[in-house]
């Protein structure tokens, strides 16, 4: 029986390294669970060979029954044991998930949390778009994270679509199962699946799809630990977005949906930070003023000065890229913030913008006038340059030496100019 079982451990892990390409360990829980069966299989064995001899075919029910409801009692024990487990790992999850903010960070925390617990060559997270078409937000396959596009996914049509038609998971042992069912875009070379729908609110916000290339991998429980895992997953999205929502909301103008004047004060703090442990050298700032604005909304309404305002912003997003942080500092000012810019090379980038938005041509409509129609228009800015630590070493002086040369040296002397603080 001791070379029955050690040599057909022995054969099992070398078929499943040679079929499935893949190392399994010859020491695993199943095999000291095998190990366990046989001590107890053998003396009884040998007691039911010799009760045989003494009361006949009668030692089977004597003997059979209660070997038989041990180990029952010990397969049971052993499953909750593993759900308890399971269940504890998933507790675990639900909270460091509440603790992610932002929508990336829960999907990655789920994701590795999700294949520390279970096997999965491949694993796929999609998410509904307006309830007309699944995206796939996370693809993984083979111990790598992929980009990869899926055909449309139809509700009712194949295993994806059939879940999140439904809302019903999908279980499958092997490949035979599911062969004959719509299978594009899932590898040949899969054969366990488990098919779990994300829901949110009592509808169907996603699906996660798990498979791998072993057969018979994945138990019914599992079911239910992702069922849990998707509920928490479902929620912290939820969070994630109104969190973002919020956010964004906080730091955005409603109208230009620029920087509003409080990030700005907080993203010049962090310039001047970096500048004072020396990772850039200098930093300036441009402050910029349309023209002749009150004169607009006096003769047309504030409707069309709103209108110059978001054409003005979308310019000045254009212009300025990914040089620097643009802002919308209040009424018709913008600050823009250039890190690691000397002031010379500012105010050459303010002249530029002052001569671009000269020849730009604006539109809006006459919102005071019978008849409403639309009038081009030219605008003209007045811009302030001040740079740290050639003026200044502190943040909110820069932002008011930029107001002063904006004011004294621009708007005073005929405005559309670029001025300089002079100390």
């Amino acid at each position: 029986m001791a070379s029955y079982f050690i040599i057909n451990q022995i054969l099992f892990t070398g078929a499943f390294s040679f079929l499935y390409k893949t190392r399994k360990p010859l020491i695993t829980k199943a095999f000291l669970w095998e190990g366990l069966i046989h001590l107890i299989a053998f003396p009884v064995g040998i007691t039911l060979f010799f009760l045989y001899d003494l009361v006949g075919v009668s030692s089977f029910l004597l003997v059979g029954a209660p070997i038989i409801s041990t180990q029952l009692i010990l397969l049971k024990y052993n499953t909750s044991k593993e759900i308890n487990q399971y269940l504890q790992k998933a507790v675990e999850t639900g909270h460091r998930l509440t603790e992610r903010l932002k929508f990336e960070e829960v999907l990655n925390t789920f994701i590795d949390h999700l294949l520390n617990m279970f096997p999965a060559d491949y694993l796929y997270i999609f998410n509904d778009m307006n309830d007309e078409r699944l995206q796939a937000v996370r693809c993984y396959e083979n111990g790598k994270f992929i980009t990869r596009k899926f055909s449309p996914i139809k509700k009712g049509v194949g295993i994806i679509g059939q879940v999140w038609a439904t809302g019903q998971f999908a279980f499958y042992r092997d490949k035979q199962q599911w062969k004959n069912i719509n299978t594009e875009g899932i590898p040949d070379e899969m054969e366990s699946v488990l098919v779990v729908p994300i829901i949110k609110n009592n509808a169907v916000s996603g699906v996660l799809f798990l498979g791998t290339q072993i057969k018979v991998e994945y138990q019914k429980y599992h079911l239910m630990i992702l069922d849990i895992l998707c509920s928490y997953l479902a929620v912290a999205l939820e969070n994630a977005r109104h969190y973002e929502q919020t956010k964004k909301e906080s730091e955005r103008d409603p109208l230009t949906k620029l920087y509003n004047a409080r990030v700005c004060r907080r993203k010049l703090r962090d310039g001047f930070n970096r500048l004072h442990t020396g990772k850039i050298k200098c930093i300036s700032l441009l402050m910029l003023d349309i023209d002749y604005f009150k004169s607009i909304n006096d003769q047309y309404g504030h409707q069309s000065g709103n209108e110059i305002l978001i054409q003005m912003s979308d310019l000045l997003r254009e212009i300025v890229g990914n040089r620097g942080t643009l802002t919308r500092y209040g009424g018709e000012e913008f600050i823009i913030i250039l890190p690691d810019v000397k002031k010379e090379e500012a105010i050459q980038m303010g002249e530029s913008i002052r001569q671009t938005i000269e020849n730009f041509s604006f539109y809006m409509h006459d919102n005071l006038a019978n008849e409403r129609k639309t009038i081009s228009t030219k605008i003209t800015v007045s811009i302030g340059v001040a740079s740290a630590p050639a003026d200044t070493d502190n943040a909110i002086s820069l932002i008011r030496y930029a107001d002063r040369a904006l004011y004294l040296g621009a708007k005073r002397v005929g405005r559309n100019k670029v001025a300089e603080y002079v100390g």
